[in-house]
C-alpha cells in the first residue's frame, strides 16, 4: 500500500511537470507568434512606405519630363531677335535650329 501512495504521488508529480512545461512551450509559442505579427505589421508598413514612394518618383519622373518637354519647345521656337527683349544670357542658337552663317 505505501508502494502504490508513492506511485501515485510520483504520478501526480510528472503530470504537474508534464502540465508545466507544456504550458511554458504555449506561453514561448505565444510570445513567437507577437513577434512574427510584429514582424509583419513592420513589412506591411515598409511596404506602404515603398509604395508611397514609387508614387512620389513618378510624379517628379513626370514633372521632369514635362519640363523637359517645356525646355524642347523652347529651344525649337528659339528666335534671334527675342534676345533683346529678355534673356541675353544666351550667345548662341540652339543645334537644332537654322541660324544663318
Amino acid at each position: 500500500m505505501e508502494s502504490n501512495r508513492h506511485l501515485k504521488e510520483a504520478d501526480g508529480e510528472n503530470f504537474i511537470l508534464n502540465v508545466s512545461s507544456k504550458s511554458n512551450n504555449l506561453i514561448q509559442e505565444i510570445d513567437n507568434l507577437k513577434v512574427a505579427e510584429d514582424l509583419r505589421l513592420e513589412i506591411m508598413n515598409k511596404d506602404t512606405d515603398i509604395g508611397r514612394k514609387d508614387n512620389q518618383i513618378s510624379l517628379l519622373e513626370g514633372e521632369v519630363s514635362t519640363k523637359g518637354d517645356m525646355i524642347a519647345a523652347r529651344r525649337t521656337s528659339w528666335n534671334p531677335r527675342r534676345r533683346s527683349s529678355g534673356s541675353s544670357s544666351r550667345s548662341s542658337p540652339p543645334s537644332n535650329s537654322t541660324w544663318p552663317s
